[in-house]
């Protein structure tokens, strides 16, 4: 370093200045100075000329510091990490650091004298101008955050910190780029935000060593295993993996099974966990390696596939149920065509056979009764499949009114003694001494056909001995039973023999007529009346169906009952009927002409719905109209809503081959005063039409 002087302070100068103090001396008046007195004043200022060299260079020393100082000020504002400005009251930039200039993009003397402002965002401009206008006014430390948009940059978020110069008149500016903060924080956030939804996630989360030690936890895993976070740090994968699956895909087991995880990465398997219960737990595992100063790391990522794995069960069970429907469906099918044909066969070969010119009367009567029992049986197996579908639809009504329970077992006793005695059986029924407590509030239809269809049932399969049927009370319930000495039911068949389309065999072979429909029937019946149906059977012994029905009794004066009897025996019979008969069907139509010819003093036809409401308008004396309600143009549900606008007193009885649920409410609906379903019995029809038109009805 090179030695720098103070201006004045040589020796030159101090020799001048002694001559002029002694100067002054003698200016003063002093006398002329002796030797000793010159020599004295000589050594005083050689002594004050070395004291003044030394202070010489203590100040020199001092400016040095004072210079070193200054640029070391100078190299700590422009580096330093904060902008620092120097600003004008008006905003204008006096002064300005190397860190504001890069916050500013541009060099020193091209921001000198810009205005700080231009470089603030529109929408935090207000708050910078505030912000300055404060610093000025009330002299104290302001703060504020606002954002710098710079050409070419990305926005800067800073935050300002300013105070007024000594002078007033400048505002001394720190900036501070928050962004890198932000961001930081950011990650920070992200970091907390992470840990947070691994920690509550629902699969377990847990991360290992190389060794396979468990470093961390989440409670995902502690819902699946059962082990507090507490519990499982610091010990082996093999807690809660079986050590057969390690070693399986672990190459390197030591005799601990401390042994490396890394032959697991990038593999998602499937396979069976422990829980700290002991249980064993289906799940999908999946590993990804991590590294870090420490070494490698192993993230596992563990689902339960409890439910998965029980969906896929059910799937099979569903696929093995689908194949077994479709096989049902085909020994349904074959097994139908086998039961419309039969019939079909009976119906049409005796048919053939009644024209053959030389039968006798009794031959013939034979036939008829075949060809009878033939429909009879093509029907019920119709009825089935049509109550079955509505049963499966859910169209299939029911209908509550007032039912005899024990003259209801005697008609079905009375219809198939003598079925049962051609066979060899014997047959016998029980009622319960009710009285008139033996009527009540069900569906009388579905009570006849679920005992129908059960001792149907036992007089198929029954050989030798006897068939015995009835009820008692039981209770709030008329339990009802159907038991026979038949070929009975294995145990294996019970687990099936309420399903449709099920019988005691499924083969395509099987020795006994029927669609397999009548127990499905009859257990949906049960369950629609609010009972419960059931059944004990030993092969070779018999059976013994049981079921159960609420019983709600109606109660009944006998007297009146008695005299709703006589009054009913006492009823004219209906005759000189005027009737219209709407039928399309000339087969139909036919056979409804023969039913009531013996009843009616004038027989109307027509084909379709528009002929039928004009018959009606140009004959007011019609006293019946039947009613086919499928006929072209206009149907029967039309016709009858238009002859109800000008005649509402004729009665008119719905006739429909659908047989659908729905259809009589839809009837009745329509104006029509009855329904009845084909075929047509002759019993019903006339039944109907003396309730209707009878002299003595009400």
């Amino acid at each position: 370093m090179n030695k720098r002087k103070l201006p004045g302070t040589d020796s030159a100068s101090l020799r001048q200045r002694a001559e002029s103090l002694l100067k002054a001396k003698l200016a003063a008046g002093a006398a002329e100075l002796s030797l000793a007195d010159t020599l004295k004043l000589i050594h005083e200022l050689e002594v004050h000329q070395v004291e003044l060299e030394l202070q010489n260079e203590e100040l020199l020393r001092a400016f040095m510091a004072a210079e070193d100082s200054a640029e070391k000020y100078n190299e700590l504002y422009d580096f330093a990490p904060l902008g620092y400005f120097t600003l004008s009251k008006d905003a204008l930039i006096l002064d300005l650091n190397l860190s504001g200039c890069e916050m500013l993009g541009s060099e020193r003397s091209r921001l000198k004298n810009r205005s700080f402002i231009v470089f603030i965002s529109h929408d935090t401009k207000a708050v910078f101008e505030i912000f300055l206008q404060k610093i000025f006014s009330d002299a104290a430390k302001q703060s504020c955050e606002v954002t710098l948009s710079v050409k070419g940059k990305m926005p800067m978020y800073v935050y300002l910190t300013g105070i007024a110069s000594q002078n007033g008149e400048e505002c001394l500016l720190t900036v501070v780029d928050e962004s890198k903060l932000r961001e930081a924080e950011e990650l920070r956030k992200n970091a907390e935000q992470y840990r947070s939804v691994t920690k509550s996630a629902n699969d377990a989360i847990i991360s290992t060593n190389r060794k396979g030690l468990i470093l961390d936890w989440n409670r995902g895993a502690e819902r699946i295993f059962g082990y507090t976070e507490d519990e499982i740090n610091g010990k082996n994968l093999a807690t809660i993996i079986p050590r057969n699956f390690i070693k399986q895909y672990i190459s390197e087991i030591s005799p601990d099974s401390q042994g490396s995880v890394s032959q697991l990465k990038g593999k998602t398997v499937e396979l069976f966990g422990s829980h700290k219960n002991g249980n064993e737990i289906p799940i999908e595992l999946s590993w990804s390696e991590w590294e870090t100063s420490a070494g490698k790391f192993y993230t596992g990522i563990i689902r339960d596939i409890t439910e998965r794995k029980q969906a896929e069960m059910d799937l099979i069970r569903s696929k093995e149920k689908a194949e077994e429907s479709d096989r049902l469906k085909s020994a349904f099918l074959a097994n139908m065509s086998h039961e419309i044909r039969t019939p079909m066969n009976g119906i049409l070969g005796f048919t053939s056979m009644l024209r053959e010119p030389d039968i006798s009367r009794e031959e013939m009567y034979n036939y008829i009764h075949i060809i009878e029992n033939s429909g009879a049986r093509l029907l019920n197996i119709i009825d089935d499949v049509v109550d079955i579908s509505k049963i499966e639809s859910g169209q299939m009504p029911v209908s509550i009114a007032e039912t005899n329970v024990s003259e209801l077992v005697e008609d079905i006793y009375s219809f198939f003694r003598r079925e049962v005695e051609q066979k060899g059986l014997k047959i016998f029924y029980k009622t319960a001494s009710l009285g008139n407590r033996a009527i009540i509030l069900t569906d009388a239809v579905k009570l006849y056909a679920i005992l129908t269809n059960l001792v149907k049932n036992s007089i198929k399969f029954t050989y030798e001995g006897s068939i015995e049927f009835g009820y008692k009370l039981k209770g709030d319930f008329l339990e009802f039973f159907v038991k026979d000495t038949g070929i009975g039911i294995s145990a294996e068949q019970q687990d099936f023999i309420f399903d449709r389309f099920r019988q005691g065999s499924e083969s395509l072979s099987r020795n006994y007529e029927g669609a397999g429909l009548g127990l499905s029937i009859s257990r949906a019946y049960v369950e629609m009346l609010g009972g419960k149906i059931w059944l004990e059977s030993e092969t070779g012994k018999g059976s013994v169906f049981s079921f159960t029905i609420p019983y709600r009794a109606v109660a009944r004066n006998e007297e009146a009952s008695k005299k709703s009897v006589l009054a009913q025996e006492a009823e004219d019979p209906v005759k000189d009927l005027k009737i219209l008969i709407a039928e399309d069907d000339e087969t139909s139509e036919l056979f409804v002409s023969m039913a009531v010819q013996a009843i009616s003093r004038e027989i109307l036809i027509v084909r379709n719905g528009r002929d039928a409401v004009e018959t009606c308008r140009l004959h007011p004396d019609i006293d019946l109209v039947l009613m086919d309600m499928k006929m072209p143009g206009i149907d029967g549900y039309d016709a009858t809503r238009q002859i109800r606008l000008f005649n509402s007193d004729v009665i008119i009885i719905a006739q429909t081959a659908f047989g659908l649920g729905g259809d009589s409410e839809k009837a009745i609906d329509a104006g029509c005063n009855a329904y009845i379903s084909k075929p047509l019995t002759l019993a019903v029809l006339h039944k109907l039409i003396q309730k209707h038109l009878g002299k003595n009805t009400g």
